[in-house]
C-alpha cells in the first residue's frame, strides 16, 4: 500500500526535492546530484514531440532487468500495482531527498481472454464455415496478445491523433462495412439513417466477435437491400455474405508490425 502511495505521489508530480538539478546528457540519461539514470534502448516515441514517454517490444521484465542493472546507489526498482497491468518503478531515495523520487515507469497489460476486433471478424468467417477451425486458431494463436500492444499516435488525416493500431483497424473496417463516402454523398443520409447506420454497423460487429451467425442471418434478411434502404445498411449486409478472410488477415499483419508490448516514461524535471 505504501508503495503504491508512493508512485502515485510521483506521478502527480507531488514529490519535489529541494535545490536538486536534473540536465540531459550527452548520452540520452538524466542527472540530478551528479547521479544518472540510462535510458533504455531499442525504443521509439510514442509522439515525435515528447522524448519522455516510449515504446519497445521487448517485455516489461527484460526492461525491468535492464533497470535493475544500471540502477545507480540509491536507485531501486519497485513493483507497482496497477490492475490490468504489470507495472515497475525506478525510483532514487538517496539521502538528498526526503522522499522518493521517480525516475521511470515501465508497464505492459496483463494477459486476458479478450481478443482484438479483427480477430473477431475471422472467428465469425470460421464459424459460417467459410474457413476452417484449424486456420482460425492458428491467426488467434499468433495474435492474442495483439489486443493489449501499445501503439504510437500519428495523424489521423483530420487534424488529430489516433493509435496507429487503431487507424490501420478503422480502414481495414470500413473497408469491409462500408459506407463509401461516396455513396454517403449520393444518398444524403439525414441525421437519423446515419444513426441507424452506425447502430447496425455496430451490432454486426459485435456478432461477428461472438460468433453469433443466426443473429446475422437475421439482421441480413431484415435489411435486405430494397430502393429505399440506405447504402450502409446494403453494405453491412453485403459484407456479411462475403468472405472477407483475406482482407482481416492482411489488417491483422499490418498492426502487428506497428505494435509494441512495454511503454516506458521517464518522469519530467519536476523536483527542480
Amino acid at each position: 500500500m505504501v508503495r503504491k502511495v508512493i508512485f502515485f505521489l510521483c506521478i502527480c508530480g507531488m514529490i519535489m526535492a529541494s535545490g536538486a538539478e536534473n540536465d540531459a546528457l550527452a548520452d540520452g540519461g538524466k542527472e540530478f546530484f551528479g547521479h544518472t539514470v540510462q535510458r533504455y534502448g531499442n525504443v521509439v516515441q510514442i509522439v515525435d514531440t515528447d522524448d519522455t514517454q516510449f515504446l519497445s517490444r521487448d517485455s516489461v521484465e527484460v526492461v525491468r532487468e535492464f533497470f535493475e542493472k544500471t540502477r545507480k546507489n540509491g536507485d531501486r526498482v519497485e513493483s507497482v500495482e496497477t490492475r490490468g497491468k504489470a507495472a515497475y518503478a525506478l525510483v532514487y531515495a538517496g539521502p538528498e531527498v526526503q522522499r522518493p523520487v521517480l525516475l521511470v515507469s515501465f508497464e505492459e497489460k496483463s494477459p486476458d481472454a479478450n481478443i482484438h476486433p479483427a480477430l473477431g471478424e475471422l472467428k465469425a468467417q470460421a464459424m459460417m464455415g467459410r474457413h476452417s477451425q484449424e486456420e482460425y486458431q492458428a491467426l488467434e494463436n499468433r495474435h492474442k496478445r495483439l489486443h493489449l500492444a501499445y501503439f504510437r499516435e500519428v495523424d489521423d488525416g483530420q487534424g488529430g491523433m489516433v493509435s496507429e493500431g487503431e487507424k490501420i483497424y478503422r480502414a481495414t473496417y470500413d473497408q469491409v462495412h462500408g459506407p463509401t463516402k461516396a455513396a454517403m454523398k449520393a444518398q444524403s443520409p439525414t441525421q437519423s439513417q446515419k444513426g441507424e447506420a452506425a447502430a447496425l454497423r455496430k451490432q454486426m460487429q459485435d456478432m461477428k466477435a461472438k460468433g453469433d451467425l443466426a443473429g446475422m442471418m437475421a439482421m441480413a434478411q431484415k435489411f435486405n437491400p430494397s430502393p429505399n434502404q440506405t447504402a450502409p445498411g446494403a453494405t453491412a449486409m453485403k459484407a456479411a455474405g462475403e468472405d472477407t478472410w483475406d482482407i482481416w488477415v492482411r489488417c491483422l499483419q499490418d498492426m502487428e508490425a506497428v505494435a509494441y508490448r512495454t511503454r516506458i516514461m521517464y518522469a519530467p524535471p519536476a523536483w527542480k
